[in-house]
């Protein structure tokens, strides 16, 4: 998860993602063919699949690797979904500054400090993760989700298994993530999960897409705007969203190959603003959804912040009746 700087969503373009537990390359955005992706958000849609919809590999999963470099002196941020463009971008950028590293994927990051393999079910995956971690007594300063996936479709077009598979894919792993961070975030931690612009630009050809991405930045405002006892996250946890337009990763380039790259947001760019916030730079108050938009080789974070929206929306207090 290139485009122009404003306020709706630019048009989605397709694109492609390399590791399967997140997307990858351009987040589902547009309205073409699908493809799923595992390794960073991005609100644009990989390329056209030969089938229309995503591809979900199964996964085993259990640990291995670099568990003996964890150091509970270092602070530790997950990545879910690690193994994929965006994922290892994050990885090595966090890694750059001294933190260590856990991921979780389908697939294991061997650069990761504690590389985690899982299977697709959400809730196993998350209370593997969760003992995992707390087995080597690992709290987690922040929790980066870039898992997800993309499919096109209407809802002429075999919507029901379309569905099904988007909320396997975008909601279960937002939920996955925020389990974990009920568990394991300190408190005031950081909690990123990856919604789409093409929510605020609604498309009937992505309807699946559009419908999970929905579900996950409501989570992501239901989180950020109740209490911890309401929320069952740490107190004061900052719960952000990300919404890239077009990522530039292997796989979009391949799949889009006379596109105009200038307008792709670079990976260590977005890893290196997660890496910011992560260290309370520039950090967006809790529940904002942060656009994620690159013209000519310039990012732009714009952030949305709909606070003041939900703030209104919910309905007044009932009062009393008053005694005759």
């Amino acid at each position: 998860m290139s485009g122009v700087p404003q306020t709706t969503a630019p048009s989605p373009s397709p694109s492609p993602s390399p590791s399967p537990f997140v997307p990858a390359s351009p987040s589902p955005l547009s309205t073409s063919a699908s493809t799923s992706t595992s390794s960073s958000p991005s609100s644009t849609a990989p390329p056209p699949s030969s089938s229309g919809t995503t591809t979900t590999p199964a996964v085993t999963g259990s640990s291995s690797s670099g568990t003996s470099s964890l150091s509970r002196a270092a602070p530790t941020v997950l990545v879910y979904g690690g193994n994929g463009a965006l994922g290892q971008a994050v990885v090595a950028k966090f890694k750059s500054r001294g933190w260590k590293t856990v991921t979780a994927d389908f697939i294991v990051n061997e650069n990761a400090d504690l590389p985690l393999a899982v299977k697709g079910s959400s809730e196993e995956d998350a209370k593997y993760i969760v003992a995992q971690l707390k087995e080597r007594r690992i709290e987690l300063r922040a929790i980066v989700c870039v898992a997800g996936g993309y499919a096109a479709g209407n809802v002429k077009e075999d919507i029901f298994k379309t569905l099904d598979k988007m909320w396997k894919l975008n909601v279960q792993s937002a939920i996955a993530v925020a389990y974990i961070a009920s568990q394991v975030l300190v408190p005031a931690g950081l909690l990123v999960f990856t919604g789409a612009n093409a929510v605020f630009a609604p498309s009937a050809n992505a309807l699946a897409y559009g419908m999970t991405k929905a579900a996950t930045h409501h989570l992501i405002s239901a989180l950020a705007n109740s209490s911890a006892d309401e929320s069952g996250i740490p107190r004061l946890a900052v719960v952000i969203g990300i919404l890239p337009v077009m990522l530039n990763t292997p796989l979009n380039r391949k799949s889009m190959p006379t596109a105009n790259v200038d307008n792709w947001t670079p990976l260590e760019d977005l890893a290196g603003k997660l890496l910011d916030w992560a260290e309370g730079v520039s950090l967006p108050i809790t529940g904002s959804l942060v656009q994620v938009i690159t013209k000519d080789r310039v990012t732009e974070y714009r952030t949305l912040d709909l606070t003041s929206f939900y703030e209104a929306a919910k309905p007044p207090v009932p009062q009393a009746p008053s005694s005759l």
